[in-house]
């Protein structure tokens, strides 16, 4: 037989299903997850390059490439930057620059090592450019930058592609202009005009492609060459 306190909490049982019948109280539930949404990648800190080069520990100047020297070929090569929160360069790209002094500067460029930019109690990277100047004591008229520039490219025979992709999936392709070294490999790309917006389609086929490096007489050197990449549908 069932003792009095077994009895009372039988009742009490009962009473709270005939509440919970009548509405008058809810059921437990489980309280539903929170969805919290993806935080979206901050945008990226830029810096003035001014500002960048006071945080510069190891930036070691680029050699002088002997072709450009006895080319005469001197100029700027202006790199963005792309920097990681513990001071490496993650990327280097070439905005505006001579072919041959372009590939010595990105080699150069790629070691370099900043002090971390530490933004809220934590190190942070950041993206800049730098300017890299190739200068030699030149005073003659005939030695002007654009006349060397110009007779330098009528006797280098440019990069040729060895291994373009041949993909029947892939559409007409995306023009895109290739900075190639000595070696035959590519080095540094950006999409031509009217094709910003497709350039990230073609990224792993373009550095996938071997050339035949441009030559200056039978030097081998690096150079630019504008090709169709397709990009996979």
């Amino acid at each position: 037989m069932p003792s009095g306190k077994a009895v009372a909490d039988l009742n009490f049982l009962k009473f709270g299903l005939v509440l919970l019948a009548l509405g008058l109280i809810s059921a437990p539930v489980k309280a539903a997850t929170k969805q919290v949404p993806q935080a979206l990648e901050p945008p990226a800190i830029v810096l003035k390059p001014s500002v960048a080069a006071r945080l510069v520990l190891n930036g070691l100047a680029p050699e002088y490439p002997a072709v450009a020297k006895v080319n005469y070929i001197r100029g700027h090569v202006n790199v963005e930057l792309k920097v990681g929160p513990d001071g490496k360069v993650l990327a280097a790209h070439v905005l505006q620059g001579n072919p041959i002094l372009a590939a010595a500067a990105l080699k150069a460029v790629r070691d370099w090592v900043y002090r971390p930019l530490v933004m809220a109690h934590a190190p942070s990277g950041f993206v800049t450019d730098v300017d890299l100047k190739f200068n030699m004591n030149m005073n003659a008229v005939y030695l002007r930058p654009a006349r060397a520039e110009r007779d330098l490219t009528r006797q280098v025979k440019p990069p040729k592609i060895i291994r373009p992709t041949t993909d029947d999936s892939a559409d007409a392709g995306v023009r895109v202009r290739v900075l190639v070294d000595e070696l035959g490999r590519v080095v540094d790309y950006e999409s031509l005009p009217g094709a910003a917006n497709r350039l990230e389609a073609v990224q792993k086929t373009v550095e996938t492609l071997t050339f035949r490096p441009a030559h200056w007489g039978a030097i081998p050197v690096p150079w630019y060459i504008d090709v169709d990449v397709p990009s996979v549908r």
